[in-house]
């Protein structure tokens, strides 16, 4: 005997009939689960020629024809599986990667969508909208994990193929701190700051913190540009030429700053921004490495008492190196205006 089970996963969509194991045939709902008979699945209402002809579902024709042969609407259908009373699988997706521009068919739509988004649009529910964006995170996985394979921080294009799909979707700016090793090996990346559309706040101070605090050598800097376009702003050269030269003081060494945009980018340092001048040239000194010496008792109170270790007695009274060196710890505005 076959038992069917009625089972409404969401107010927006369509009740789904489902095949307990077992039985023989399908229901004769719209939406069949395959059998072993061989019938395949349903994506949604038919859509209908001009004379009225049913055209081949996008199921069918992946099976007979490939994946190649699909339109973006109608693989995203085949992952959506039903439509709705009024629109089939592929005219709903058509709305979804119509949503931000009607008529679009863009697959990187699917990385701006919120599932907020996606329930606002008739016919999804929460389950398909999480289908959606579990599609789109799979996708940006794939794509990091193919340029982590390439990954060389001395190389520019590298580490803009590597975060290039966490960062060019975003609508507003991120600043992204690469810290690294003296061989140039990845010690640990965070994000310094979270901006607006236009511009994101970054302190020099707590750039040089953190890389202090983890032991980096070298650091790299990303941050994206949400319109799209990765020409640097006057402020982005300022700001990166500041953080350069303070870093050649504590001996850690900018390596990079890559701003991100939509497919593009742009290395301040193949800009001509960055150089490995070191900043005592500019004054006409001449800047040598020096064995470090070891301090007699005097100096070494003279400069302990100079430079406080930062939690003594007298660490309030006095800036710290690290204090004096980055200034006051002010945020600086990358403004992509």
């Amino acid at each position: 005997m076959t038992i069917y089970q009625n089972k409404r996963i969401n107010e927006t969509e369509p009740a789904e009939q489902v095949l307990f194991p077992g039985s023989s045939k399908s229901s004769a709902d719209p939406v069949r689960a395959q059998s072993d008979s061989g019938e395949s699945p349903y994506t949604g209402n038919a859509d209908q020629t001009p004379a009225g002809k049913k055209q081949e579902m996008p199921y069918e024709r992946f099976l007979s024809c490939g994946a190649g042969s699909l339109t973006n609407a109608e693989l995203l259908a085949i992952i959506l599986r039903t439509g709705t009373r009024e629109k089939s699988a592929t005219q709903l997706s058509r709305e979804i990667l119509g949503f931000y521009d009607s008529g679009a068919s863009d697959l990187s739509a699917l990385h701006r969508l919120t599932k907020e988004d996606l329930m606002s649009i008739p016919g999804i529910g929460e389950v398909k909208a999480v289908k959606i964006l579990s599609l789109a995170e799979i996708s940006r996985r794939l794509v990091r994990e193919q340029a982590a394979r390439r990954l060389v921080f001395s190389s520019p294009s590298s580490v803009a193929d590597y975060y290039m799909e966490d960062l060019r979707h975003l609508e507003t700016e991120t600043a992204i701190l690469v810290l690294l090793d003296n061989k140039l090996a990845l010690l640990r990346e965070e994000i310094l700051s979270l901006g607006t559309v236009n511009c994101t706040l970054l302190s020099p101070r707590e750039i040089f913190l953190r890389a202090l605090r983890w032991g980096a050598v070298n650091i790299m800097l990303l941050h994206n540009h949400p319109s799209g376009d990765p020409t640097p702003s006057r402020m982005d050269l300022e700001v990166t030429e500041r953080i350069s030269r303070v870093g050649k003081l504590l001996g850690i060494h900018l390596i990079d700053h890559l701003v991100i945009g939509d497919l593009s980018y742009t290395s301040l340092r193949e800009y001509g921004c960055i150089t490995d001048r070191d900043p005592a040239a500019d004054s006409g000194a001449e800047w040598t490495q020096e064995e470090p010496v070891a301090d007699s008792d005097a100096a070494h109170a003279e400069r302990k008492q100079r430079d406080p270790v930062p939690g003594s007695d007298d660490s309030g009274a006095q800036q710290t190196r690290e204090d004096r060196i980055c200034g006051t710890g002010e945020a600086v505005i990358f403004d992509t205006d």
